[in-house]
């Protein structure tokens, strides 16, 4: 209807639209024999972030020292000087984690220090231990953590080591491609056809099928809906893998335990188009709660009594047109809001049909609680009162539909959970363990 019409004016990137390390990018297309720059623009966002509280405070992520070291030295007497410890700690586990951990290739440059490190900040304690060894604020602690939303997780259930994130961000950029992240996508897809690539389109999945024998099984293609075999000697699965080895393979070689992991958190994501520029938000702003510790509870606010629904939650609000004009049309505004939720249960469990209303109501009821504090926090800063007002489009997508739309095994936007017990060797690896010729690609794979 009219609000579908209304919403081809405006851009949505699906997730967060944060570009981290665009040489990363850049060295993928060089592989295939290309230069990214070629077909599109990547440009920096800055400033960085703004960071909205629940009491009014604003904090700015700039490239302006000066005037970030006010920010610091208003909110906690001797923080910025903690800070910029925290960002050496912070650079060295980049240094040594990327190549080691991320890339898996061993590098031994920077171990030294790393490890010195490691006496004084143990790099496997909780994100939220490390921040109360050098603040005292609360909000300096959110500030320096939020990141942690990004890989499912809280500050407590973090590892320290995940500071990496933010020397990522902070030191080395936020990016974003001009004309979205659908941009690469459709660069990725021009290249492959140059190279001889064949695509089908509208062509779901049902089955990977597998032959050979005992201890000597091979991946010999996959099994559309639709019956249409498609033969190959090599099936690279980038379906989320806990969904992939739950719903792809048949009851012999389904490893049921995966679903069993511990998942990241479920995900609610608003889209809104605005008749007007909200200047008071960044490309990147984030919303934070006074209430440090009970506002990482997700259960606290969606299984909390009603009361609880103007309690503050923590979101991330993105609004591309700040650095890419094209996301809308002049003087208006794009903008996707991500808010951390339960999860769905595991397909393991069988549900019934009560049971799968049931649920559909209660997440139904988690986005109403969701938008309304939401509009309702984004209204209290000052000049956005009428926020609501200019909405002229709105679409929302629950854990529901990221399962639905994008196979990702009990609605988890971020695959498997980061925790350590599941990070690096102890994530399932790219090969399947009893089938040849499978591989698996995807945050839930190693090393996350």
């Amino acid at each position: 209807g009219n609000n579908e019409n209304e919403e081809l004016k405006y851009r949505f990137d699906t997730g967060p639209s944060l570009l981290l390390l665009p040489e990363v990018f850049e060295q993928t297309f060089s592989d295939l024999g290309y230069k990214i720059e070629d077909f599109l623009e990547i440009k920096r966002v800055e400033p960085s972030y703004k960071i909205f509280f629940g009491d009014g405070t604003i904090f700015e992520f700039s490239h302006d020292e000066t005037e970030v070291e006010k920010q610091f030295e208003k909110i906690e007497s001797g923080s910025y000087l903690a800070f910029k410890k925290y960002m050496n700690f912070a650079d060295t586990n980049l240094k040594v984690g990327w190549p080691n951990f991320i890339q898996e290739k061993f590098d031994a440059n920077n171990l030294k220090e790393f490890l010195t490190n490691c006496i004084a900040f143990n790099p496997l304690a909780s994100h939220h231990q490390q921040m109360n060894r050098l603040f005292k604020s609360p909000k300096i602690k959110a500030i320096l953590s939020f990141q942690d939303l990004y890989v499912g997780l809280t500050p407590y259930t973090a590892p320290a080591v995940f500071s990496l994130l933010q020397a990522i961000e902070l030191n080395k950029g936020i990016f974003y491609p001009i004309g979205g992240f659908q941009g690469i996508s459709n660069a990725l897809f021009e290249v492959c056809k140059h190279l001889g690539v064949e695509f089908e389109f509208e062509c779901e999945v049902k089955e990977i099928s597998v032959g050979g024998k005992i201890y000597s099984f091979e991946a010999e293609g996959v099994v559309a809906k639709s019956e249409e075999y498609f033969p190959s000697k090599l099936v690279v699965s980038n379906v989320d893998l806990p969904f992939s080895e739950l719903n792809l393979l048949s009851d012999q070689f389904k490893r049921r335990d995966v679903g069993e992991l511990e998942f990241s958190s479920g995900i609610i994501a608003i889209y809104w188009g605005c008749n007007k520029t909200w200047a008071q938000l960044n490309h990147h702003s984030i919303f934070l709660s006074t209430n440090y510790e009970e506002s990482w509870e997700v259960g606290s606010f969606f299984e909390g009594p009603k009361e609880k629904d103007d309690a503050a939650i923590n979101f991330y609000v993105a609004a591309p047109s700040r650095t890419d004009p094209s996301a809308c049309p002049p003087n208006h505004d794009s903008i996707m809001v991500l808010v951390p939720c339960p999860l769905l249960p595991s397909s393991n469990e069988e549900l019934t049909s009560n049971d799968k209303r049931r649920l559909e109501e209660n997440v139904g009821g988690w986005v109403q609680r969701v938008r309304k504090n939401v509009v309702g926090r984004i209204s209290k800063v000052p000049g956005m009162e009428a926020f609501e007002s200019s909405i002229v489009c709105e679409r929302i997508n629950s854990p529901l539909d990221w399962k639905s739309l994008y196979s990702l095994e009990r609605g988890a936007a971020f695959g498997l959970s980061h925790k350590l017990s599941q990070l690096s060797v102890f994530r399932p690896k790219h090969d399947h363990p009893s089938i040849n010729s499978l591989h698996y690609v995807g945050a839930s794979t190693k090393p996350g």
